[in-house]
């Protein structure tokens, strides 16, 4: 039986473009992607082999919506045409470039014998949000680190080293800064997205006395209860829930001075986790008040994106003064998501060092109140019929009430970007859209006469706090 293996993302399309000049274009296309490193390129005992004639690529974790999306993308590319013959939607999409054909194979299953991006051994597929939250717990339940196997074990799901990594330094940050390894037999620890964790824990958490998501007032992932104040914690936190829910004049700070008081005690303990990717994991005490917030403050543009207007997103790239450190780089990423077709503006921010997302700037909460032409300008050309030509020709279409937006396109002298792409010819409708929404997005932010607020409330909302967030621990690194 032949042994199957795979190229992640940039390495395996660059991998493709250069065995099969002919496909380079399409390449190209997937490499510009958002979800690129969620494409794997398939070898069988070491070989680039073809199936049906195609060589065939893996979406993983299958994402219809994404795949649709490239579809889309690469047959309004000249020279590219999609077989219908072999497409199967939903399973398998065939596309042709002159001689040469390429599938892409939406695949649910974990993928075995992968290289990343870049060129190390990755392990098999990736653990969803509960399971690399478990892993981390499992440590914590056992009162030391258990090995790499046991902690599988426990879970259910075959970690790699980069996960036991995680788990093996987020635990020595814990034990280290918040509950000695001696002490966590004295603790009960549960994940918060189980519902069958305490009911003091569901009740605290309730978004129906919480003034946002719960997110928003606390990004805890697990919650470490005392075992022995169990019982007295559930009868006062009985009596605050309930005056909350009957009377709406109590407010958020009752439950929050509340949380920190059980948190100094060492009652309750938040904990919001994120994967450890470097040397050793920081743990940060977060709490939200007047002192913290007004550190936060926008010190410089790091370095200027380079933004075709023809992709589907951009990027600012920015340097923060915080709390306790005067060189922040931070980065934002801005863009139409969920289903092809969109054109509802979001955001998401991360350290430039970090893998993953720290999480989303809120649209109801932040976006659409500080940039509020934005809801008006998705609305107008969800119903509005633009020429399919170019995202210059697209922006001359808008009428005169976005002649300032013209304006500061024609001179094209951006903070944070440097544009291109405005005079490339799309022969697309919903890309001449996005590129109009993206760059009136950044119009929007580089014209925003407070700058500095602007960018504290990305922050803050990228990092889930605000003025009524809770008093919670973190570990990340």
């Amino acid at each position: 039986m032949a042994k199957t293996s795979y190229f992640q993302g940039k390495l395996g399309l660059d991998y493709l473009a250069k065995q099969d000049k002919v496909l380079a274009p399409a390449m190209k296309v997937l490499n510009e992607s958002a979800g690129r490193t969620t494409l794997y390129l398939q070898f069988d005992d070491g070989e680039l082999k073809k199936y049906k004639g195609a060589y065939r690529i893996k979406n993983n974790p299958k994402n219809l919506a994404y795949v649709k999306e490239l579809t889309h993308d690469l047959i309004t590319k000249k020279g590219i045409s999609l077989d219908k013959q072999n497409t199967k939607d939903g399973d398998q999409y065939f596309f042709k470039i002159g001689t040469s054909t390429f599938a892409i194979a939406l695949s649910g299953r974990a993928l075995s014998n992968v290289t990343g991006e870049d060129g190390k051994a990755q392990a098999p597929g990736s653990p969803n949000t509960a399971q690399q939250e478990d892993g981390f717990i499992s440590n914590l339940q056992a009162n030391k680190m258990l090995t790499l196997k046991e902690v599988s074990h426990k879970v259910g799901y075959d970690f790699g080293n980069d996960w036991y990594h995680s788990f093996t330094e987020s635990y020595k940050g814990f034990v280290n800064n918040i509950i000695s390894e001696k002490q966590l037999n004295r603790y009960k620890f549960y994940r918060d997205s189980d519902k069958k964790k305490l009911d003091l824990l569901n009740k605290i958490t309730d978004e129906k006395i919480l003034p946002s998501k719960k997110d928003n007032w606390n990004p805890a992932d697990l919650w470490a209860v005392k075992l022995t104040e169990i019982n007295n914690l559930q009868k006062e936190v009985d009596r605050l829930y309930t005056k909350m829910r009957n009377d709406k004049n109590i407010s958020i700070e009752q439950l929050n001075k509340y949380v920190e008081n059980k948190f100094k005690s060492k009652e309750i303990i938040g904990v919001s986790l994120k994967q450890v990717t470097g040397k050793k994991a920081n743990v940060d005490i977060i709490k939200a008040d007047a002192k913290f917030f007004s550190a936060i403050k926008l010190l410089r543009i790091t370095k200027k994106f380079e933004f075709n207007v023809t992709n589907s997103y951009f990027d600012l790239y920015c340097t923060y003064k915080c709390f306790k450190s005067n060189d922040v780089s931070y980065y934002y990423r801005f863009r139409p998501r969920a289903k092809s077709g969109e054109l509802g503006q979001s955001a998401e921010g991360a350290p430039i060092t970090q893998k993953n997302f720290d999480g989303a700037v809120a649209k109801g909460e932040v976006l659409d109140v500080y940039l509020k032409r934005g809801s008006e300008i998705t609305a107008l050309l969800k119903k509005t019929k633009f020429p399919k030509s170019t995202v210059l020709d697209g922006i001359k279409y808008l009428d005169k009430n976005y002649d300032d937006f013209k304006k500061y396109v024609a001179k094209n002298k951006f903070d944070f970007a440097n544009i291109s792409g405005l005079t490339t010819s799309l022969n697309d409708e919903y890309k001449v859209k996005r590129g109009i929404l993206n760059l009136f997005y950044l119009y929007l932010i580089e014209s925003y006469k407070d700058r500095d607020t602007l960018f504290r409330k990305f922050y803050m909302a990228a990092k889930k706090m605000n003025e009524f967030s809770s008093i919670h621990y973190k570990i990340y690194g």
